[in-house]
This record gives C-alpha cells, sequence and structure tokens, in this order.
C-alpha cells in the first residue's frame, strides 16, 4: 500500500529519521487469527486468478474466453492491467491440483467455493476449487 507516493516501508523508515515515534499495538489472538485467515484468502483468490489466467491462455480450453474477449474489443493493454482469466464450463477442469489445500472454511470464506451437494464436496463458484 502506498500513501503520498511511499509504501509502508519508506514511509517507517522516514518517520525514523524525522524521530516520530510510532506507537507499537500488540495483537490479541484473535486478531492474529483473523490476519492469518485473511491472508490465506488473499493466497486462495491469488492462486484461483493464476489458475483462470492459465486457462484462458490454453490453446483450447480458453478459446471461448478468448473469443469473448476478442469480440468486447478488449485491447492487449487492458487485457494486462485487469488480467482476465476464464472458467472452463465442464466442472471436472475446476479440479486443482492445491483444492486440498486450504481448509473448507476459508475457501468459503474467500468466495471461491460453497457446499457441495455430496458430504464433504466443495464446489467453485468463482475461483476453480474443488475438493471431495
Amino acid at each position: 500500500m502506498e500513501y503520498q507516493g511511499k509504501g509502508f516501508t519508506e514511509a517507517v523508515e522516514s518517520s525514523r529519521r524525522v524521530r516520530v515515534e510510532l506507537p507499537r499495538v500488540e495483537e490479541s489472538p484473535e486478531q492474529r487469527r483473523a490476519r492469518g485467515e485473511r491472508a490465506a484468502m488473499l493466497e486462495i483468490n491469488k492462486l484461483a486468478a493464476a489458475f483462470f489466467r492459465a486457462t484462458l491462455a490454453d490453446p483450447q480450453r480458453g478459446a471461448p474466453g478468448r473469443a469473448y474477449l476478442a469480440r468486447r474489443g478488449t485491447s492487449d493493454e487492458i487485457a494486462a492491467r485487469f488480467q482476465p482469466g476464464y472458467a472452463p464450463a465442464e466442472w471436472r477442469a475446476r479440479r486443482s491440483p492445491r483444492a486440498r489445500g486450504p481448509r473448507p472454511e476459508l475457501r468459503s470464506g474467500s468466495g471461491s467455493s460453497r457446499a457441495g451437494p455430496r458430504a464433504g464436496s466443495t464446489i467453485a463458484s468463482a475461483s476453480g476449487w474443488c475438493a471431495r
């Protein structure tokens, strides 16, 4: 995150140079847990975005997505900026080797999956995560 063109580390270093004391804030166990879960959800979303970008780039599976973007007139510049992906229509293509990695409550909390029709299953909603 930047503020006035400075990153966090640069801002802290600047504060030290002018001898500004930054208060130390002790995190409660609940705050640490919440921060850890947020980091895990961000990682899940990053992996899901990579999956969808790779699917869009795939010569066969990504063809419908690329055709759609072409029909919409999406330029290479816009595609590079927003990094679109493609969700394949077939359910099994959404399976990922990392699907068993994140805990189910983190996957659903990140918006990346929902409960599946079978007991113990999850289905990708927008990010490609599926597990049995």
